[in-house]
Protein backbone atom coordinates (compact mmCIF):
# COMPACT_ATOMS: atom_id res chain seq x y z
CA UNK A 1 0.00 0.00 0.00
CA UNK A 2 1.44 3.16 -1.42
CA UNK A 3 0.75 6.53 0.59
CA UNK A 4 -1.49 8.82 -2.08
CA UNK A 5 -3.70 11.47 -2.32
CA UNK A 6 -7.12 11.38 -2.62
CA UNK A 7 -10.21 13.38 -3.98
CA UNK A 8 -13.21 12.68 -1.88
CA UNK A 9 -16.56 14.17 -2.18
CA UNK A 10 -19.37 13.98 0.15
CA UNK A 11 -23.14 13.91 -0.74
CA UNK A 12 -24.79 16.97 -1.08
CA UNK A 13 -26.27 19.23 1.62
CA UNK A 14 -29.76 17.97 0.55
CA UNK A 15 -31.13 16.25 -2.43
CA UNK A 16 -33.91 18.08 -4.38
CA UNK A 17 -33.53 16.06 -7.51
CA UNK A 18 -34.98 12.64 -7.79
CA UNK A 19 -33.67 10.40 -10.48
CA UNK A 20 -32.19 12.21 -13.39
CA UNK A 21 -33.64 15.48 -14.84
CA UNK A 22 -33.05 17.54 -17.54
CA UNK A 23 -34.29 20.69 -16.28
CA UNK A 24 -31.49 23.38 -16.40
CA UNK A 25 -32.99 25.30 -12.88
CA UNK A 26 -33.42 22.33 -10.78
CA UNK A 27 -29.41 21.39 -12.10
CA UNK A 28 -28.37 24.30 -11.62
CA UNK A 29 -29.99 24.50 -8.23
CA UNK A 30 -28.71 21.19 -7.05
CA UNK A 31 -25.36 21.99 -8.38
CA UNK A 32 -25.71 24.87 -5.71
CA UNK A 33 -25.78 22.36 -2.85
CA UNK A 34 -23.10 19.96 -3.83
CA UNK A 35 -20.00 20.09 -1.87
CA UNK A 36 -16.66 20.95 -2.68
CA UNK A 37 -14.33 18.30 -3.50
CA UNK A 38 -11.23 17.53 -0.98
CA UNK A 39 -8.33 16.22 -0.60
CA UNK A 40 -6.81 12.80 2.32
CA UNK A 41 -4.65 10.72 2.89
CA UNK A 42 -7.10 7.98 3.25
CA UNK A 43 -9.58 6.75 0.54
CA UNK A 44 -13.33 8.35 0.48
CA UNK A 45 -16.47 7.97 -1.79
CA UNK A 46 -16.06 10.78 -4.19
CA UNK A 47 -20.01 11.66 -4.95
CA UNK A 48 -19.71 13.04 -8.14
CA UNK A 49 -17.45 10.59 -9.99
CA UNK A 50 -19.56 7.87 -7.98
CA UNK A 51 -16.41 5.98 -7.02
CA UNK A 52 -15.45 4.54 -3.66
CA UNK A 53 -11.78 5.85 -4.42
CA UNK A 54 -9.79 8.25 -6.54
CA UNK A 55 -7.03 10.33 -7.48
CA UNK A 56 -5.60 11.84 -10.71
CA UNK A 57 -2.65 11.03 -12.53
CA UNK A 58 -3.10 11.95 -16.07
CA UNK A 59 -1.93 15.59 -16.30
CA UNK A 60 1.68 16.12 -14.40
CA UNK A 61 2.24 19.21 -16.53
CA UNK A 62 -0.87 21.14 -15.85
CA UNK A 63 -1.29 19.80 -11.91
CA UNK A 64 1.21 19.34 -9.12
CA UNK A 65 -0.98 16.96 -7.58
CA UNK A 66 -1.05 14.13 -10.04
CA UNK A 67 2.98 14.85 -11.37
CA UNK A 68 2.99 14.03 -6.86
CA UNK A 69 0.97 11.09 -7.25
CA UNK A 70 3.26 9.65 -10.23
CA UNK A 71 6.45 10.64 -8.53
CA UNK A 72 5.27 8.49 -5.74
CA UNK A 73 4.34 5.76 -7.58
CA UNK A 74 7.44 5.72 -9.84
CA UNK A 75 9.49 6.04 -7.09
CA UNK A 76 7.81 3.02 -5.34
CA UNK A 77 8.08 0.55 -8.53
CA UNK A 78 11.72 1.67 -8.82
CA UNK A 79 12.57 1.30 -5.27
CA UNK A 80 10.24 0.23 -3.36
CA UNK A 81 9.28 2.63 -1.34
CA UNK A 82 7.30 5.63 -1.78
CA UNK A 83 9.18 9.03 -2.26
CA UNK A 84 6.68 10.73 0.66
CA UNK A 85 5.57 9.49 3.69
CA UNK A 86 1.53 9.64 4.44
CA UNK A 87 2.83 12.43 6.76
CA UNK A 88 4.50 14.59 4.31
CA UNK A 89 1.35 13.94 2.22
CA UNK A 90 -1.62 15.39 4.89
CA UNK A 91 1.03 18.38 5.43
CA UNK A 92 0.61 19.34 1.69
CA UNK A 93 -2.56 19.23 1.69
CA UNK A 94 -3.42 22.58 2.80
CA UNK A 95 -1.13 23.87 0.31
CA UNK A 96 -2.68 22.22 -2.71
CA UNK A 97 -6.35 22.69 -1.87
CA UNK A 98 -5.38 26.77 -1.90
CA UNK A 99 -3.95 26.35 -5.50
CA UNK A 100 -6.50 23.87 -6.75
CA UNK A 101 -9.08 26.74 -5.28
CA UNK A 102 -7.57 29.76 -6.74
CA UNK A 103 -6.76 27.87 -9.84
CA UNK A 104 -10.69 27.09 -10.26
CA UNK A 105 -11.62 30.64 -9.21
CA UNK A 106 -9.14 32.34 -11.69
CA UNK A 107 -10.88 29.69 -14.60
CA UNK A 108 -14.53 30.59 -13.63
CA UNK A 109 -13.64 34.23 -13.71
CA UNK A 110 -11.93 34.36 -17.04
CA UNK A 111 -14.90 32.29 -18.34
CA UNK A 112 -17.59 34.81 -16.65
CA UNK A 113 -15.52 37.21 -18.25
CA UNK A 114 -15.42 36.54 -21.81
CA UNK A 115 -19.65 36.19 -21.59
CA UNK A 116 -19.85 39.27 -20.15
CA UNK A 117 -17.98 40.55 -22.81
CA UNK A 118 -19.79 38.52 -25.31
CA UNK A 119 -23.43 39.44 -23.49
CA UNK A 120 -21.92 43.71 -23.76
CA UNK A 121 -22.63 43.51 -27.38
CA UNK A 122 -26.29 42.51 -26.61
CA UNK A 123 -27.44 45.17 -24.16
CA UNK A 124 -31.25 45.31 -24.72
CA UNK A 125 -31.24 42.10 -25.66
CA UNK A 126 -34.12 40.00 -24.55
CA UNK A 127 -33.67 36.49 -23.08
CA UNK A 128 -35.36 33.70 -20.12
CA UNK A 129 -34.62 33.76 -16.60
CA UNK A 130 -35.35 31.82 -14.05
CA UNK A 131 -35.84 33.25 -10.15
CA UNK A 132 -33.48 32.35 -8.10
CA UNK A 133 -33.79 34.10 -4.72
CA UNK A 134 -35.26 37.68 -3.57
CA UNK A 135 -32.25 40.31 -3.01
CA UNK A 136 -32.55 43.64 -0.89
CA UNK A 137 -32.82 45.51 -4.55
CA UNK A 138 -34.42 43.06 -6.42
CA UNK A 139 -34.10 39.32 -7.42
CA UNK A 140 -31.06 37.30 -8.12
CA UNK A 141 -32.27 35.56 -11.56
CA UNK A 142 -30.41 32.84 -13.52
CA UNK A 143 -29.74 33.50 -17.21
CA UNK A 144 -29.54 29.40 -18.75
CA UNK A 145 -28.09 30.35 -22.18
CA UNK A 146 -25.22 31.48 -20.72
CA UNK A 147 -25.16 29.66 -16.82
CA UNK A 148 -25.17 33.16 -15.17
CA UNK A 149 -26.44 34.69 -12.56
CA UNK A 150 -27.62 38.54 -12.85
CA UNK A 151 -29.33 41.08 -11.09
CA UNK A 152 -33.01 41.93 -11.77
CA UNK A 153 -33.42 45.38 -10.39
CA UNK A 154 -37.16 45.13 -9.58
CA UNK A 155 -39.17 47.48 -6.47
CA UNK A 156 -42.57 46.29 -7.24
CA UNK A 157 -43.95 42.88 -8.11
CA UNK A 158 -44.11 39.55 -6.03
CA UNK A 159 -41.67 36.83 -8.22
CA UNK A 160 -41.08 33.14 -6.89
CA UNK A 161 -38.20 30.97 -6.92
CA UNK A 162 -38.07 28.77 -10.04
CA UNK A 163 -40.72 31.62 -12.29
CA UNK A 164 -39.47 32.31 -15.73
CA UNK A 165 -39.26 35.26 -16.41
CA UNK A 166 -38.23 37.07 -19.70
CA UNK A 167 -35.60 39.81 -19.34
CA UNK A 168 -33.74 42.18 -21.17
CA UNK A 169 -29.62 42.62 -20.95
CA UNK A 170 -29.28 46.11 -18.98
CA UNK A 171 -25.87 46.76 -17.95
CA UNK A 172 -22.65 44.38 -18.44
CA UNK A 173 -19.17 45.43 -17.22
CA UNK A 174 -17.12 42.12 -17.51
CA UNK A 175 -14.06 44.44 -15.93
CA UNK A 176 -16.57 45.35 -12.77
CA UNK A 177 -18.43 41.39 -12.40
CA UNK A 178 -21.07 42.99 -13.29
CA UNK A 179 -24.78 41.97 -15.06
CA UNK A 180 -27.92 43.63 -14.44
CA UNK A 181 -31.17 42.71 -16.10
CA UNK A 182 -34.68 44.49 -16.51
CA UNK A 183 -37.88 42.64 -17.10
CA UNK A 184 -38.60 42.37 -20.44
Amino acid sequence: SIPALYRLQPPPKERIMNGISRDIFTLYLQRKLLNRSQLDTKPAFHYILGLEKYTSVTSPLRRYLDLLIQRQVMCFLQKGEPFYSEKELSFLIPHLEEISRRTHMLSTQRIKYWILTYLKQRIKEVTEGYILEKTSKGYKVLLPDYLLEADLLLNKGELQQGDKVKIRIETVNPVKDLLRVVLG
